[in-house]
Order: C-alpha cells, then sequence, then structure tokens
C-alpha cells in the first residue's frame, strides 16, 4: 500500500491507468534495475485499487506475486503523474511495452515515506494467510476510522475486514479490483482453491480469522507507534499552516503552472537492459573476472 496526500489528483484517471498493471508485464521501466542479481523482470500483479481516505489523503493498494526493486514507487510515480493531468492513462501501457520502450525514461520514484508492505502471504504454510489474497483495497474501516479520528475501536466486521486483507502479497491469486462490503461479506465463506486459479479468474479470498488478543508485545509496540502518529498529525498541522503562510495571495495552481513539465516519453532515458549488460560484462573483464573468447582466426 502507498499513501499520498491528496492534491487535487484525478483518482478515476489513476484508477484507470493503475488497472492497466494488472496481468503479467516486464516492469523493467518501473523499477530500478538490478543486473547482477536480476535477469527476469516480468512480475504478475494480482489486482490494483486507489481510493479516498479521511484526512486529505489516498491510498494505491496493489497485490502481487512479487515485486522488484522500487517497483511500486516507480509505479505511484507515473499514476502521480496520470491524476495531476500531466500524463494520459496509456503511458502505463506506453511504458510496459518493451519493445516499443526497451529504455526506462528518467524520472524519480515516489517518496518512501508513503509505501507500506502490509503482509505477505506464502502457499502451504499453516501460519500464513490466507490464499489467494482479497482484492487490493480491503483494508478499509479501521484503518478509515484512525484517519477521521475515530480511534482504534473495529467491532466485528471490521475485524473481518482487517483479517481479510492480511494477504496483501502472496504467491498465488487471480487478478481483481477494489470490491465492496458486499464482496467482504460473500468472501467470510469462501474457502481458497487447491490449484492456482486462472488468471481472468474473480479472486476468492480465504475464511476469515479471529483477531488475536492483544498481548503484552503487542501493546507495547501499539504506544510508540500511537505516539509517532501523533508527532505527524501535529507535524503537518504546523507545515499546513506554514504553507497556507507562504501562498497568501499565490494559488497552488499557479505555483505547478511555474514548473516545466517534460512528458516521459520525450525525455532522456537509462539505458536499456542490454547495454547495461554488455557495461557489466566490459566492466568484469577489465577487472579479469571473465576471460575473453578466443579467436579463432589466423590458427590455419
Amino acid at each position: 500500500q502507498y499513501y499520498f496526500p491528496l492534491n487535487g489528483e484525478s483518482l478515476d484517471r489513476m484508477q484507470e491507468a493503475a488497472d492497466l498493471f494488472v496481468g503479467a508485464h516486464d516492469f523493467r521501466n518501473f523499477c530500478k534495475m538490478d543486473i547482477e542479481n536480476v535477469t527476469n523482470y516480468q512480475r504478475r500483479v494480482l489486482s490494483v485499487c486507489v481510493r479516498e481516505m479521511p484526512g486529505g489523503v489516498a491510498e494505491f493498494s496493489v497485490t502481487g506475486t512479487a515485486f522488484l526493486w522500487h517497483q511500486v514507487r516507480n509505479m505511484v510515480a507515473v499514476l502521480l503523474l496520470v491524476g495531476a493531468g500531466l500524463e494520459k492513462p496509456s503511458i502505463v501501457t506506453d511504458l510496459l511495452d518493451i519493445d516499443k520502450n526497451p529504455r526506462k525514461p528518467i524520472y524519480e520514484p515516489a517518496n518512501e515515506s508513503g509505501l507500506v508492505l502490509f503482509d505477505c502471504g506464502f502457499e502451504a504454510l499453516p501460519f500464513a494467510p490466507r490464499l489467494p489474497p482479497p482484492p487490493a483495497g480491503q483494508t478499509g474501516a479501521a484503518l478509515a476510522g484512525l484517519l477521521a479520528g475515530r480511534g482504534w475501536e473495529p467491532d466485528q466486521n471490521m475485524q473481518g475486514e482487517i483479517a481479510l486483507s492480511a494477504s496483501a502479497a502472496s504467491i498465488t491469486g487471480t487478478s481483481g479490483s477494489c470490491s465492496s462490503s458486499h464482496a467482504l461479506e460473500a468472501a467470510a465463506s469462501a474457502v481458497p482453491a487447491a490449484s492456482s486459479p486462472s488468471p481472468t479468474a474473480t479472486p476468492t479470498p480465504g475464511p476469515i480469522l479471529p483477531m488475536p488478543a492483544p498481548t503484552p508485545a503487542i501493546i507495547s509496540a501499539a504506544g510508540p507507534l500511537l505516539q509517532s502518529w501523533g508527532e505527524a498529525r501535529r507535524m503537518a498541522a504546523v507545515q499546513a499552516c506554514l504553507a497556507t503562510a507562504a501562498l497568501a495571495g499565490c494559488p497552488a495552481e499557479q505555483v505547478r503552472a511555474r514548473e516545466k513539465y517534460t512528458p516521459l516519453l520525450r525525455r532522456a532515458c537509462a539505458p536499456s537492459f542490454e547495454e547495461k549488460v554488455e557495461s557489466l560484462d566490459a566492466k568484469k573483464r577489465r577487472k579479469g573476472d571473465i576471460v575473453a573468447p578466443a579467436d579463432d582466426e589466423g590458427d590455419e
């Protein structure tokens, strides 16, 4: 999950673009390539959801079988450009087309402070969350209550919703979309299939597990987190006050209008995967780690 402050972005446009991530794609244009350890950049996204949360923030949720280095932050960076009207939703399709765009345009990933790995699930492990995972965006009620200032008071239904959201990223699953409370009710009686479902099937969350009783360790960890959250809210209020004073008589739209924007497909690009591999091999040959192939010409 990734949380970001709302600054007039169109969440509908962001959802339209995010839906294009669902499925198996080559995400080399949405990650920081680690060519020494990773050669396969194909990853499967199971479901995505972009929605507004209380308190002037929004949430991007994504479930998948695995993620690359900085993949989610790069996905969010492009979605924010789409939400701001600087890029069309089709930019996602363009960047996923490696034949058409083998080199990643240079752009900054979204700030790391908004990223949360909510949970992981593993097949055939009894202590792991249920499989397949529920669609992205089912973490809602308890978190929304906190952001709205109602405090942490999950009732029985909210406990079920929290339990359902516990399998945010897993080994098996299918594509999906934001779900309603009706989907949550239906999921309560569902049992995960023994085999992996087809890519076009609707995800079926596993049975709801009861919320564990608070232990001293949980209570001890919750205190500092709540204190940190209170400090963050105080700093947010201070920053809002300062920004309001700085922008007096100068609307934020005018500030943004002064920033020149270069479309992603017109920007300078990083080297392609093949070019990076060739450069790495050349570096290793210079260090003597790779023996250059023998030249057979002239042996006769």
